[in-house]
């Protein structure tokens, strides 16, 4: 009887790990209507509670998928932004990843190590994740909580109007400590919930053989490697275009047109005194153009230059203009003037 026990919650254990969804898995559960509030500036209670000093836009979230319906990634459009897009991630991108493609348990960016991972109905913003992918609380920022009807205190037995939008967006203007979904995250155990989806989804990815992993990531690669060989065949065709051709033709042409106006309408300054000066034009107090010993400068060509003389006035600099003349106006336009 103790073996059959034993064994018995050895099967339960099993059915459990591998009932344990998965990112992509858990965002499809939840459903494309479903929307997130997010709460942010956690902070420990030293329980595995938090308390969230701040809250963020809601979103809802969707997969991405590849044309043969594998799932790829995932997009957060904002709820009360006209469906504007809020962030996501997407494996068949440059710097897109999840840290298994079979069983992902989050995606991240490969460059910052920053990510997301879905926890049942928590969305968990990642930031340094470690090498070993050993994730607790301390590498979470912002949780996002689905949006549920969670108390029944909340309906008052008439048929409310307005549909989902109109009572998630009520939803969303309570303040964040008295919301129910505050409520909910503000009393959930994280740290365990935490440690043990990780343990969990580990044990999950650890029955996916390296073949199945490596066949998937191939694919991946391929799928961004087709995307960007064809985003380069295009914009090569357009640059092919006579229009394209024109264009550029005409862009180089104004820059040419830029500096040669330039030239023209400026004059080179070089300074041989031996020491740094500053040129400004007559009376001003101003700082004028800074140039260092043996260094040049550019000056308004039609404008006279004047050696400034630099005191100290209520502990800063103060700038004032000699009588001793650099640069006469319109007397050196496209050159270089010596001040010796």
């Amino acid at each position: 009887m103790k073996h059959l026990c034993t064994l018995l919650i050895a099967v339960l254990l099993s059915m459990s790990t591998y009932a344990q969804k998965n990112f992509f898995e858990t965002i499809e559960a939840n459903g494309p209507t479903m929307a997130y509030q997010g709460f942010s500036a956690k902070t420990a209670k030293g329980d595995g509670t938090y308390d969230f000093g701040d809250t963020r836009l809601a979103v809802t979230l969707s997969v991405t998928k590849m044309s043969d319906g594998t799932p790829v990634g995932f997009k957060a459009i904002y709820v009360e932004k006209e469906q504007k897009g809020a962030f996501g991630q997407n494996a068949t991108s440059d710097y897109g990843t999840a840290d298994h493609v079979v069983e992902p348990m989050y995606m991240y960016h490969n460059r910052d190590d920053d990510g997301y991972l879905m926890l049942d109905d928590l969305l968990l913003t990642l930031y340094d994740i470690p090498s070993d992918g050993n994730l607790t609380m301390d590498n979470v920022g912002t949780v996002y909580v689905a949006i549920k009807e969670r108390s029944k205190k909340e309906d008052t037995g008439k048929k409310k109007k307005g549909g989902f939008m109109a009572k998630m967006k009520a939803k969303l203007k309570a303040a964040t400590g008295g919301s129910p979904e505050y409520a909910y995250l503000n009393k959930e155990n994280l740290d365990q919930r935490l440690a043990d989806y990780v343990k969990a989804m580990n044990s999950k990815q650890s029955a996916v053989s390296n073949a199945k992993e490596s066949a998937l990531r191939a694919r991946l690669k391929a799928s961004n490697d087709n995307e960007n060989l064809a985003i380069r065949k295009y914009n090569d065709s357009i640059k092919a275009t006579p229009e394209y051709i024109d264009l550029q033709r005409r862009i180089k042409q104004n820059e040419n047109n830029y500096q040669a106006s330039k030239t023209k309408n400026s004059v080179t300054l070089r300074n041989n005194t031996g020491n740094t000066i500053y040129v400004g034009k007559s009376g001003s107090r101003n700082p004028g153009t800074k140039i260092t010993s043996g260094g040049t400068a550019s000056w308004n060509c039609d404008a006279d230059g004047y050696l400034q003389t630099i005191t100290k006035s209520g502990g800063s600099n103060a700038y004032s203009s000699t009588n001793r003349k650099v640069y006469s106006a319109n007397s050196g336009c496209g050159d270089t003037v010596t001040i010796n």
